[in-house]
């Protein structure tokens, strides 16, 4: 009996707090509202419509500067993919519109978000034309949204309230009403990007300035019973399914967790969660001089059939692993009729030619070849191209089609880590922005004629990029679970043209 006495009164003392605790959070006070606010403010983030990445749902909304694409630029790179992306504007060629965006352009050039370089316009060397490219630090600021990235400069601060009063509002439900006023943005300076400080940043993008001072708000809210509900949120609760739990209820403990899930969730809290080197170590052994196996990010691409970006119409020879080709030739049939779209006379061809034009390869004519597949029967004419002497000996034998570029070496741009804090078992993400780049130049590439190749020497420049996003598994220190993807880091004719 006395066993039961102490704990009729434990209970009737947690009762009793959370009964004092409801009461306070029932006043109308700049501190309750704020956290009314923040909470409102959550939910909305919630429900913002856009897809996070899993375990980095967003914990404060972001504030940042989409690049301004428009008015749209003289030309661009047919690729948006981030670094790749390209934007030309002739020289002398302004209305207001357009010197706005290029103070904008010019102004995150100067905050090393952007790279300008000066260049003589296609087909008439005698005009200019400016063009701007994505940094890595660019890259870096800018959000992990697949579509429409922009360049974040900081993150929305708790809710200021400076005033609040009791207010009946017709159309409302009666009781008591309070019109909260007050403000939200980006806080102090300090808190925004470095970047983002400057005076020419600012006055370019007004948007910084307007978050600095706080947008201003005025919402209503009313004390429902448990909680303060701002007034869209009351009347969608009175027209629609009411909301779970009951006021007069104090809030009840978690649910038990089963013994198979708690001895799991146990052992995987003595595990320890990745750290950013040992994440940077892993991502080494996939794509850099660590890696297991090679793969076909250390190539320049070389046209073959049945490929989805430079196809041919016959290859020659056969490609044999880790012996190549005897001969890496191909043919291009002369007198085939294409439709319009036809990828080997649109893509393939002018990208012959100019290989051709560099000696880079070799062309010569041959009648009544043989077609292939449906056409096996069909004779064409041709014409044979063939890679030249030193580069015929450079297709690299391990992996077909491919002039190797040598070593990768990665460079970070930006790896972050996450662990969801309501997740009933630990749990760690990992998402991550690297390039790759290929420093010691192979000999084939030395040759004079690739000096001429745009496609090697950018590839040589920029390298390419990499994102990804994964989950960790703690026990065998792996990623898993998850999807990455590379691409050149400039405009490719040989991915995009």
């Amino acid at each position: 009996m006395v066993l039961v006495g102490l704990t009729s009164l434990g209970l009737l003392g947690v009762g009793a707090g959370w009964a004092v605790e409801r009461h306070r959070a029932s006043q109308p006070s700049a501190k309750n509202f704020e956290r009314a606010l923040a909470a409102l403010f959550a939910k909305h983030r919630r429900d913002d419509g856009h897809m996070h990445y899993v375990g980095f749902q967003a914990k404060h909304v972001e504030f940042c500067l989409a690049l301004p694409m428009y008015p749209e630029p003289d030309a661009r790179s047919k690729v948006r993919y981030p670094l790749a992306w390209h934007m030309d504007f002739r020289e002398g060629e302004s209305n207001a519109s357009r010197s706005q965006q290029l103070k904008q352009l010019d102004a995150l050039t100067g905050a090393g978000l952007l790279a300008k370089v000066d260049l003589p316009a296609a087909g008439d060397a005698a005009k200019r034309v400016a063009r701007y490219r994505l940094t890595s630090k660019g890259w870096a600021a800018s959000n992990w949204k697949v579509q429409s990235p922009c360049l974040v400069f900081g993150y929305q601060h708790s809710p200021l309230v400076t005033r609040f009063e009791r207010k009946q509002t017709a159309g409302l439900p009666a009781g008591d009403w309070y019109e909260v006023v007050g403000t939200v943005g980006a806080g102090p300076i300090e808190d925004v990007a470095e970047w983002a400080r400057s005076a020419e940043v600012r006055s370019a993008f007004p948007e910084i300035a307007r978050q600095l001072a706080g947008v201003p708000f005025q919402i209503l809210f009313k004390w429902d019973g448990k909680q303060w509900v701002d007034a869209q949120t009351f009347v969608l609760r009175q027209n629609g399914p009411q909301g779970e739990g009951n006021a007069d209820t104090p809030p009840q403990p978690e649910p038990a967790v089963d013994e198979k899930t708690k001895r799991e969730r146990d052992q995987l809290r003595k595990l320890a969660p990745p750290t950013v080197d040992e994440v940077k170590s892993i991502l080494s052994t996939t794509y850099g001089e660590q890696q297991k196996r090679r793969s076909s990010l250390e190539c320049i691409a070389l046209p073959q059939a049945d490929s989805s970006w430079l196809p041919v119409d016959k290859e020659l020879t056969p490609w044999t692993p880790n012996r190549g080709y005897g001969r890496y030739e191909f043919a291009i049939f002369t007198n085939k009729s294409r439709p319009a779209y036809d990828r080997v006379w649109k893509r393939t061809l002018p990208y012959l030619e100019m290989l051709h034009s560099l000696g880079v390869m070799t062309k010569r004519s041959q009648q009544g070849m043989s077609g292939k597949g449906a056409e096996a029967n069909v004779q064409f004419d041709a014409d044979v191209y063939e890679l030249a002497p030193p580069f015929s000996t450079a297709v690299d034998p391990e992996l077909s089609h491919c002039l190797p570029l040598g070593k990768p070496t990665v460079e970070f741009v930006a790896v972050e880590l996450s662990e969801p804090e309501h997740a009933s078992v630990p749990q760690s993400y990992v998402r991550y922005k690297l390039r790759i780049r290929y420093k010691a130049r192979p000999s084939w590439a030395k040759e004079p004629q690739v000096a001429g190749w745009e496609e090697v020497q950018n590839a040589l420049q920029h390298g390419r990029a990499c994102d990804g996003h994964f989950h960790f598994d703690r026990r065998e220190r792996i990623l898993m679970g998850g999807g990455g993807s590379c691409w050149w880091a400039f405009d490719s004719y040989a991915e995009n043209g």
